[in-house]
């Protein structure tokens, strides 16, 4: 623009000068001069073209300027609206990615929370199953023989359960028994025999042992739940059976000699001779068998408790919770045992 600007005033000085030359030296025109008046406004009209020509060119100038600068400003505005989509379409993916961040934390969380649920649901379901399990025995053709020792047993013994006998009761049944290789009894529970007693029999010299029976009433062994525990300390010569935690039967001076350490069999369900005899009917649960002569508050409080978890510490020597079929390999024999839930038993 600088350069068009000094041509132009170039021209216009280059104009001038050769009227002023024309005016001071007519010979040097190749026609007659014409009259001075006449020549005065030819050159104004000169003079006047060249400044008309000089401001159109500006005003070109200035035109081209400011279009150029009209076309810098809407480049400008065009990159900085450019620059202001590519953000606003860049927050935007980084909106949506937040979004599908924040959407993929919270399902994943309610999934887990969904799998949390399902198994605190599961793991109440079969809590629930397991605390309302219990094993049943027809009476019939069912019972349980485990080929197990109780050498830690020695002069002290307490064998405790729930039952609930059923409808075929009283008959000719053993709930409970433990035998030497001669099958002589080392224990044994009729829960109860044929003529409605309940007998309790402990200790093993040959085919002789210790024993107490009281007559039972109906509500006794099929009515309902009952929590039993058949004691025996052989030092002391007592004997005793405890019905829900209180004593209900006690003998004395039973001072044979328990002979644990023989027992090669322990039956549940029936008479501990390895033959299956005298099945006893009804549903039985937390069968559990400790090696000293536990006092009516130890009975008491553990008697309404799953014992699920308990280790073989404190005394316990054996312990079944009959709300499962027992897969150890030390069961013998299971024969048809069934296992169904009983809600009204008052187990925690």
């Amino acid at each position: 623009m600088l350069l068009s600007t000094i041509i132009v005033r170039a021209a216009i000085a280059l104009l001038v000068a050769q009227v002023v030359k024309e005016f001071l030296h007519p010979s040097s025109r190749l026609s007659a001069p014409p009259e001075p008046r006449a020549l005065g406004r030819s050159a104004a009209e000169r003079i006047e073209s060249a400044r008309l020509a000089a401001q159109k060119v500006e005003a070109e100038r200035l035109a081209a300027a400011s279009l150029e600068a009209e076309k810098a400003e809407a480049e400008k505005v065009a990159a900085e609206q450019a620059a202001a989509e590519k953000a606003a379409a860049d927050r935007l993916v980084a909106d949506k990615a937040e979004a599908e961040r924040l959407a993929a934390e919270t399902l994943a969380a309610e999934v887990l929370a969904a799998e949390t649920l399902a198994a605190e649901k599961s793991a109440a379901e079969e809590a629930e199953r397991l605390r309302s399990s219990v094993a049943c025995f027809d009476g019939h053709s069912n019972y349980i023989e485990l080929p197990i020792s109780l050498a830690d047993i020695s002069d002290q013994v307490t064998i405790e359960f729930w039952a609930k006998g059923g409808d075929s009761l009283p008959q000719a049944s053993s709930i409970f028994g433990a035998h030497d290789a001669q099958k002589n009894r080392v224990f044994n529970i009729h829960l109860p025999w044929s003529n409605g007693s309940l007998y309790w029999d402990s200790g093993n010299s040959g085919a002789s042992y210790d024993r107490i029976k009281k007559q039972a009433e109906t509500e006794d062994y099929k009515e309902g739940w009952v929590h039993w525990a058949f004691m025996k300390n052989a030092s002391t010569g007592s004997m005793r059976i405890y019905k829900n935690g209180e004593i209900w039967h006690q003998g004395r001076q039973k001072r044979r000699a328990l002979n644990a350490a023989s027992i090669c069999s322990v039956t549940i369900g029936a008479f501990g001779d390895g033959n299956g005899n005298y099945k006893w009917c009804g549903a039985l649960a937390e069968l559990r068998i400790w090696n000293r002569a536990l006092k009516p508050k130890e009975i008491q409080r553990g008697m309404k408790a799953r014992a699920c978890d308990l280790t073989l510490e404190n005394g316990l020597v054996a312990y079944w919770p009959l709300n499962q079929a027992l897969t150890e390999a030390s069961c013998a024999s299971v024969n048809n045992v069934s296992y169904v839930t009983e809600a009204d038993i008052p187990l925690a």
